[in-house]
């Protein structure tokens, strides 16, 4: 400790038993809180961005950072950008290894999300990616809590390839705190066409599907957005209309397929 900052590193190994040094996004956080942290990147308590990017990392070699002396203890969320994740719950200051899992497989990750207190109309990168190679099936919110009762979109940063701001989730409230599910629902239309469907549930995850008659034959089927090559895709929320400050918990389902990324 020096200047009365606390010194955190914390490095990254994979299956090889090899240290990351690239590849790697991270948000440090509050404990048992989405909100980040105050950090530095320094013992002179020079600012530091947080969540830290990639490009960051790669500089850094690790995951290093300073916090003021009264900050004792920290949550880290980890991702790399081979598609494993990690969450370090209450991590105290000095030097820690930890085990990222980069193998192919279901993964269901709690990626920690924030939107600018004060602005109700606004868009915000996460900081995360959904990885090349992942094939997303599901997410939901669970609420930290909110500045205001409203809506909010969850996806993919309308800047990625093919983004979609509300792919994941549409509208959801955000009224009370806690888990907050995405729905779907059809009702009745003409023969032919996707009956009139309500739904919170974004277009990357689900669609409907056109029946042949008049009434209730649509049907809402499962239809996961696969990330297939280029880049990551950045995640990012929208406050569409009320909320002004959320701070939650996306819980994002998917697969990491076994195949080469390009």
């Amino acid at each position: 400790m020096a200047f009365g900052y606390l010194r955190y590193q914390v490095t990254p190994y994979d299956d090889e038993n090899e240290d990351l040094q690239s590849g790697v996004m991270y948000k440090v956080c509050t404990v048992n809180t989405p909100n980040a942290a105050t950090i530095y990147s320094d013992e002179k308590g020079t600012s530091k961005t947080n969540p830290v990017t990639t490009t960051v990392y790669a500089v850094d070699g690790s995951i290093v950072f300073f916090t003021a002396s009264s900050v004792t203890t920290v949550d880290i969320y980890i991702a790399s950008t081979s598609g494993g994740f990690r969450v370090l719950k209450a991590v105290a200051p000095g030097q820690h290894k930890v085990y990222i899992d980069n193998t192919p497989g279901r993964k269901i990750v709690a990626i920690p999300i924030e939107t600018d207190s004060g602005n109700a109309s606004d868009s915000d990168d996460s900081g995360f990616d959904v990885p090349i190679t992942a094939c997303a099936r599901d997410a939901w919110l669970h609420i930290y809590s909110c500045i205001g009762s409203g809506t909010i979109d969850v996806g993919l940063a309308n800047a990625s390839t093919s983004g979609d701001i509300d792919g994941f989730l549409d509208g959801v409230s955000t009224a009370t705190s806690g888990t907050v599910y995405g729905y779907g629902y059809l009702d009745s239309g003409t023969a032919g066409s996707v009956a009139v469907w309500g739904h919170t549930l974004g277009a990357l995850l689900w669609t409907g599907q056109s029946g042949a008659t008049a009434s209730n034959t649509s049907v809402l089927i499962q239809d996961p957005t696969f990330v297939e090559s280029g880049t990551e895709q950045s995640i990012a929320t929208y406050s569409e209309a009320g909320c002004s400050g959320l701070s939650a918990w996306l819980i994002l389902t998917y697969d990491l397929l076994g195949m080469p990324r390009t």
